[in-house]
């Protein structure tokens, strides 16, 4: 239940699932029925990511966002992940128990493997091949395959089948019975919400969701029929009319929405075995293996050419594939270990900007200290032959150069930061001489100068130690809030 407002859900942070007693198919007419439904409440509409936190479905993302971190999941993610850990994998192994006998305390044997259909899209992909989920498939002996992008009404089962509408259907004509034991049972939980302060809905929204819900075990007992679910696997080719178990080869075919004579009804069929070795082999059929064999591009309903060219880095886009294949997984490790290259590159040139910033503030100040005499009575050092000096003489004096004196600037002035939180240096441009940049870089007491010390930057935290260029050893280690840098003090 997407789309709910801070104030209804003024008790958790985004998300609360809710488990209802009875919710089950069958619960209306059988009262010993206390299978377990589940209720989700999500608060906003973002399904998925977008902009800095979030993308639009199907966008590809990296696995880190702007700070290094890894990237959160999206909430359609997590609720994904919430149906997979209540409802999913329950429901495999129940089958297994009930029709197979299959003791749960024991490994899942071959002979009970499931495949397992997915809608494509990036939310769910997500919950799927992260490897913690594959791991636990291999475990449970699944094999997760994804519909092919752009294909969901000939090709998912609950799509091709009456399912959906009849759903829909009997959501309009069906009527509650407001004395039904469902409906109070919903009615306390979500009165035992709302004192909790977890979940408050308004009377009107509440009541609603009360009704709904009551009725809903009716809704699909009356739907979701065995008739008409084998019609959505039976249309999609998925399995055959008789056997209930294999996939019928024409009906696969079928999907296609073009013309097909008679005469290519035989070459579908040998392209098929082909496809079916390298489906078998990689998990995934690349587009360069329909262009081999003269296969038409896509057209969607109006004529225009529909590309899926895509690779494992825009998985939701591609056609149907094996999600849990070795192949596959292997090329999701390979895009997961060139974006953490990536981002040792980038930290590493970071650092290198950084380290020559900080090696010509080292410069300035050793030339600055350079020009500070003792006084003649003995007394501290005057600052004001190096405040008055006039910095554009020649370098050949001794005096330093102006990217030292920025670079010294750099470490030493207050950042001002722009509307996107970069660090800008704009008081540079405000600094008449370099003897007043020198003056606002140095802490003055009177006419007595405080020595600064200044920061190394950090070090990359995947770079190895011989490349990395360490700041010289000899120098004295004084930390100072004032630099750029977060790094150790050198």
């Amino acid at each position: 239940m997407y789309g709910l407002s801070t104030t209804e859900m003024p008790g958790v942070e985004d998300i609360y699932t809710l488990e209802i007693p009875g919710l089950a198919i069958g619960a209306d007419q059988n009262p010993m029925c206390q299978v377990a439904g589940y209720v989700v409440f999500v608060r906003g509409h973002e399904k998925v990511y977008h902009k800095d936190n979030d993308t639009e479905e199907g966008e590809d993302l990296p696995a880190v966002n702007e700070n290094d971190e890894p990237r959160p999941p999206s909430k359609e993610t997590r609720v994904a992940r919430i149906y997979r850990e209540k409802v999913y994998y329950p429901f495999i192994n129940q089958i297994r128990k009930a029709r197979y006998q299959w003791d749960e305390s024991t490994p899942v044997p071959p002979h009970l493997f499931a495949v397992s259909w997915q809608d494509g899209a990036y939310g769910q992909i997500r919950a799927l091949v992260d490897e913690e989920s594959l791991k636990r498939d291999d475990e449970e002996r699944i094999m997760n395959c994804k519909h092919s992008a752009a294909r969901t009404v000939v090709e998912q089962s609950a799509d091709v089948g009456p399912t959906y509408r009849s759903t829909k259907h009997y959501q309009r004509v069906l009527e509650v019975d407001c004395c039904s034991g469902l409906m109070r049972c919903v009615g306390g939980l979500l009165l035992s919400l709302r004192l909790k302060n977890i979940i408050v809905f308004e009377p009107a929204k509440e009541n609603a969701l009360c009704e709904f819900l009551a009725k809903l075990p009716k809704i699909m007992r009356s739907s979701m029929t065995v008739d008409d679910v084998q019609k959505g696997f039976l249309g999609n080719g998925q399995i055959d009319a008789d056997s209930k178990s294999v996939p019928d080869l024409f009906n696969l075919i079928g999907t296609y929405r073009g013309e097909i004579d008679d005469s290519e009804e035989m070459y579908y069929e040998n392209i098929f075995k082909t496809f079916y070795d390298v489906m078998s082999d990689n998990g995934h059929i690349d587009e360069s293996v329909f262009d081999d064999n003269d296969i038409p591009l896509d057209m969607d309903s109006d004529g225009t050419i529909v590309l899926k060219n895509f690779g494992i880095a825009g998985e939701c886009r591609q056609r149907a594939k094996i999600l849990s294949s070795g192949k596959q997984r292997d090329l999701r490790r390979e895009l997961l270990d060139k974006i953490e290259s990536l981002k040792r590159e980038a930290q590493q040139k970071q650092y290198d900007r950084e380290q020559k910033i900080f090696l010509n503030a080292k410069k300035c100040l050793a030339k600055v200290l350079g020009m500070i005499l003792p006084n003649q009575d003995g007394s501290a050092n005057s600052f004001s032959n190096v405040a008055e000096a006039n910095f554009g003489l020649a370098a050949r004096k001794g005096y330093p150069t102006m990217d030292e004196l920025k670079a010294f600037a750099k470490v030493r002035l207050p950042r001002r930061f722009d509307k996107k939180g970069n660090p800008t240096y704009n008081t540079l441009g405000k600094l008449k001489r370099r003897g007043d940049l020198v003056k606002r870089c140095f802490d003055l007491r009177g006419s007595t100068i405080l020595v600064p010390h200044l920061k190394a930057p950090p070090t990359p935290a995947n770079a190895d130690d011989e490349d990395v260029e360490i700041a010289d050893e000899g120098d004295e280690e004084i930390a100072d809030e004032g630099n750029v840098f977060g790094g150790e003090a050198i």
